[in-house]
């Protein structure tokens, strides 16, 4: 579980206005960036019909951009008037402030809430199942190991300092307590030092099977299967309505995963290096400025960067606009554009109430990633103009100021008194045709009409001097 809090109250949220344009500016890129973006009907609840229950899938990667689908799936419910909220939990856990918000939403729930862990329910799953009224698990399943870790590149995961686990000690305790389940258990799968008599000792943390939760007060029931659930809950009558995300919260949570958010970064940056190396707006700096928009945007929207990581961001790309297309050379303008896209890149990584180890994880995130993308910019200087593929648009001949810089010569080829005729008008340079080869040329001093015959009368370096021919006209 990566340890990040949760970002703001909802009264820092940023302004609607602000809200509003980076929606609009982020659906835009997306639709640029992404040609065939899934939609996935919305699971409407009609105010109509058979007796109905919402459910609610919380699978893979606690991230947030799952966050405001659920909040959005439980206010459909209720304004539907279901009657009662499933959520089916299969997860390894995510964050830490989207388990949160996620944890929140369901205790506000006006209507009941039964969270079956079909598989299992690690770290910030775990969360979010203590918070349903009823806690049903598979008897396969799996539910705790709760203890918040800091994943550093290129290294394992190793935990946080003890604000955050204390911090998510309390948030566990208090679901529990809230529910009337037993808070001890559930403070265990967060803290190693507490041990439970009969399951595990101090330095390990806890992790229940179903009938291990079962009788430790943490879970309900226990069923084989879904037709099982359906059975216990007396639901076989009731229509199961599965809530489906849009396709732009679809998108959002998919480009919020921490794998392809870095993945962003690097690709931004790299395409980036490539634009300043060869200045004007190409490919390159149009691919940069999308995939960090879409990074910043995706971001924004779920309240991971706030008004001042924007304004930071948009102020680094326009100093580096003005370096790039306004400003010669590389200076001052270029040097405040890189540091502020790095403090908002930095900030968006770090929590309001986040410590020096989330700081320094934030900080060793970005260094790799600017590593990374370093080592792939100066690879590409160093190996693509070699590339077969290039030669056509690569120009492979160097002039180099040690020999001087010189034009191709002429002389010494045996083309003294040879004919060809004029491809244009010589007046008096142009271009003459001679045995099926194209040359430049330049008369005696007469203009010469094109198509006429003409003979070369000398050749001194790259000159080639020719005169109308004694014949005449071609």
């Amino acid at each position: 579980m990566s340890s990040g809090i949760a970002r703001r109250p909802s009264a820092g949220r940023p302004a609607p206005i602000g809200r509003r344009l980076a929606t609009a500016l982020l659906s835009l890129l997306l639709l640029v960036a992404i040609p065939a973006a899934p939609t996935v009907a919305n699971a409407a609840l009609p105010g109509s019909g058979a007796a109905r229950v919402a459910e609610i899938p919380i699978t893979g990667t606690i991230e947030m951009g799952l966050a405001p689908f659920v909040e959005r799936a439980i206010q459909e419910a209720e304004d539907g008037e279901a009657d009662a909220i499933l959520l089916r939990v299969d997860t390894f856990g995510g964050r830490i402030d989207a388990a949160v918000k996620i944890r929140d939403a369901i205790l506000a729930s006006k209507l009941p809430t039964v969270a079956w862990v079909s598989g299992r329910a690690i770290s910030a799953g775990a969360l979010i199942s203590l918070a349903a009224e009823t806690l049903v698990m598979s008897e396969s399943a799996s539910i705790g190991a709760a203890q918040p870790v800091q994943i550093s590149p290129g290294s394992d995961s190793s935990p946080t300092d003890e604000k955050t686990v204390s911090y998510m000690r309390g948030e566990m305790r208090a679901t529990a307590e809230a529910r009337g389940r037993n808070a001890r258990v559930a403070e265990a799968m967060v803290d190693a030092d507490i041990a439970i008599e009969g399951l595990d000792e101090a330095g390990k943390l806890l992790t229940l099977t179903g009938q291990e939760a079962l009788a430790q007060g943490i879970a309900d029931r226990v069923v084989v299967d879904r037709g099982g659930l359906l059975a216990l809950m007396n639901w076989e009558e009731r229509r199961v309505v599965r809530a489906s995300p849009t396709w732009s919260e679809g998108l959002v949570r998919f480009l919020t995963h921490p794998v392809l958010a870095g993945l962003l970064l690097s690709i931004g940056g790299l395409a980036l290096l490539l634009e300043l190396r060869s200045p004007g707006l190409g490919i390159p700096g149009l691919i940069g400025v999308i995939c960090l928009a879409l990074y910043f945007g995706s971001h924004y929207l779920v309240n991971l960067a706030g008004n001042v990581e924007l304004l930071l961001f948009l102020g680094g790309l326009l100093l580096l606009a003005l370096e790039v297309f306004v400003i010669p050379g590389f200076g001052a303008p270029g040097v405040a554009g890189i540091l502020m896209l790095i403090a908002g890149l930095l900030l968006s990584r770090v929590s309001p109430h986040g410590g020096l180890e989330e700081i320094r994880a934030a900080l060793m995130l970005l260094v790799s990633s600017f590593a990374v993308t370093l080592a792939l910019f100066l690879g590409l200087l160093r190996f693509l103009p070699q590339a077969r593929w290039m030669g056509a648009i690569v120009l492979e001949d160097r002039q180099d100021h040690a020999v001087g810089f010189h034009a191709d010569r002429h002389e010494g080829e045996p083309l003294l008194g040879k004919r060809g005729h004029c491809l244009s008008d010589l007046r008096p340079a142009g271009v003459v045709e001679i045995e099926g080869r194209r040359l430049d040329v330049i008369s005696s001093g007469d203009y010469i009409a094109r198509g006429a015959l003409v003979t070369v009368i000398e050749i001194k370096a790259n000159r080639i001097v020719v005169e109308l021919a004694e014949s005449g006209e071609a």
